[in-house]
C-alpha cells in the first residue's frame, strides 16, 4: 500500500511539473496587434473593426441580476484575416503557429487566455509536423469545434464570413483545413453553405500539419461573445425563410444532456398552455429553418440555443441560467441578432465545485417566477 502510495504521489508531482514545462516551455506568443505592419511571416488583411458592445440589452426577471461581461470582455478587437507561409495547424482544435513557431492564440477560442490553454488543453511542448501540404489552404478549426455543435456552426462555420469579406472565395483555395460536419443538422449545414468536401482536410484527430500558405481568419469575436458579423452571415449564406406569417414558439429541451430543469413536468405543461412545442435540435435535420420561424424561444443556456444564430431580428428569447452556470454566450449572440434577450436565474440542484467549463447540475427555479417571466416576455 505504501508502495502505491508513493507512486501515485510521484505521478502528481510529475503531473504537476509536465503542466508547468508546458505553459513555460510552450512556443513563444503573438498577437496581430503586436504585428500592425506587416511582417515576413504573415499579412494582415483588416475586416471588422474594433466593436463594443456597450449597447447590449437584457431584462431580467426573478430576483437574480447577471453581470455577462464578468466572465468575457465587452470590447471586441478588429477581426480579420492573416496570411501566413509555412505555418503549422497543431492539434484537432487548429492552433496556428508561425514558421518561426510562434504561437498566435487569437485565432482559438481562448484568445489571450493562455494560462488556461496550457492548464486545461495540454499545448504540446515539442511539436513535430505529420505533413507538408503544398498550396493555398483555409482554416476553419477551432477549440472544441471536432465535438461540439455550437463551437462547430459558430466558431468554425461563422468564420467564413471574414474569409468572404477579405475577397477569397472557394476557387482561390486548393484545400480547406475544418472539423467534420457533426452528424445531422451539421452535416445539412456544411452542404446549404456550400463547403467543397473534395477540398477538406479534416481536422479530427490531427496532430501538427504544415502549410505552405495558411489563411487564417480571426475567431469570430472572443470566448463566449459574438458580434454581429455571426448572425448577418448566416441569413445570408443560408436559404431562410423569415417571412412565414404563422410563427413558432420553441421550448428548446436539452433532455439526453446535462442541465435540465428539476421541475420539468410543470415548466413544460405551462409552456404548452401559453403556445409553445417542446422542440429538441438534435432531432431535426433543419433546425436553422425552424428557428428562422420562431417569434420566441425558451431554453436552458447550453449548445441547444445556438440555432438563435439563425432568428429573425425582435425574436422574443428567454434563457434560463443556473447561479453556477452564467455564460454570456447567448446574452451577445442575441444581441448580436437584434433579437430581445430576457433570463431567469435559477438554483442548481446538486453544488458541483467548476473552475472551468459548463455546470453539469440539474437546475430548479421557481415556477411563479417562471411564468411571470413567460408572460411578460409575451407581452413585450
Amino acid at each position: 500500500m505504501k508502495i502505491n502510495s508513493s507512486l501515485s504521489s510521484l505521478k502528481r508531482q510529475l503531473g504537476a511539473l509536465r503542466k508547468k514545462l508546458l505553459c513555460t516551455s510552450s512556443p513563444k506568443y503573438a498577437f496581430i496587434g503586436d504585428y500592425s505592419v506587416n511582417t515576413d511571416e504573415l499579412k494582415w488583411l483588416p475586416v471588422e473593426p474594433e466593436y463594443n458592445e456597450s449597447h447590449y440589452n437584457a431584462i431580467q426577471h426573478g430576483r437574480r441580476p447577471v453581470n455577462f461581461f464578468a466572465k468575457s470582455q465587452s470590447s471586441i478587437p478588429e477581426l480579420g484575416l492573416a496570411i501566413f507561409k509555412n505555418a503549422t495547424l497543431v492539434s484537432e482544435h487548429g492552433w496556428v503557429l508561425s514558421e518561426s513557431k510562434t504561437f498566435y492564440p487569437e485565432f482559438s477560442w481562448f484568445g489571450g487566455n493562455i494560462d488556461e490553454l496550457c492548464k486545461f488543453m495540454h499545448f504540446p511542448r515539442y511539436i513535430k509536423t505529420t505533413n507538408y501540404i503544398k498550396g493555398t489552404t483555409l482554416t476553419l478549426a477551432s477549440d472544441y469545434s471536432c465535438k461540439v455543435y455550437g463551437h462547430f456552426a459558430i466558431d468554425s462555420l461563422a468564420r467564413l464570413s471574414l474569409f468572404y469579406k477579405a475577397g477569397f472565395n472557394f476557387s482561390d483555395i486548393d484545400n480547406i483545413f475544418c472539423p467534420k460536419p457533426l452528424k445531422g443538422h451539421g452535416e445539412i449545414l456544411f452542404k446549404e453553405l456550400g463547403i467543397p468536401e473534395d477540398k477538406c482536410i479534416w481536422a479530427n484527430g490531427n496532430r501538427a500539419l504544415q502549410f505552405e500558405t495558411l489563411l487564417c481568419p480571426s475567431f469570430p469575436g472572443l470566448r463566449r461573445n459574438y458580434t454581429p458579423l455571426v448572425p448577418s452571415f448566416f441569413r445570408k449564406a443560408l436559404p431562410l425563410d423569415h417571412t412565414q406569417t404563422k410563427r413558432r414558439r420553441l421550448y428548446v429541451t436539452r433532455k439526453g444532456y446535462a442541465r435540465n430543469f428539476v421541475n420539468e413536468e410543470k415548466i413544460e405543461d405551462f409552456l404548452h398552455s401559453r403556445g409553445f412545442e417542446t422542440y429538441n435540435p438534435t432531432e431535426q435535420s433543419h433546425s436553422h429553418n425552424d428557428f428562422a420561424m420562431a417569434e420566441a424561444v425558451v431554453g436552458i443556456s447550453g449548445s441547444a440555443l445556438t440555432g438563435l444564430a439563425f432568428c429573425k431580428p425582435d425574436t422574443k428569447v428567454l434563457e434560463i441560467l443556473s447561479e453556477d452556470h452564467t455564460y454570456p454566450y447567448y446574452f451577445t449572440l442575441a444581441n448580436a441578432g437584434e433579437l430581445k434577450f430576457n433570463y431567469l436565474v435559477g438554483t442548481p440542484e446538486v453544488q458541483i465545485s467548476t473552475t472551468y467549463g459548463p455546470s453539469k447540475s440539474d437546475i430548479r427555479v421557481d415556477i411563479e417566477d417562471f411564468k411571470k417571466a413567460i408572460d411578460a416576455m409575451l407581452s413585450n
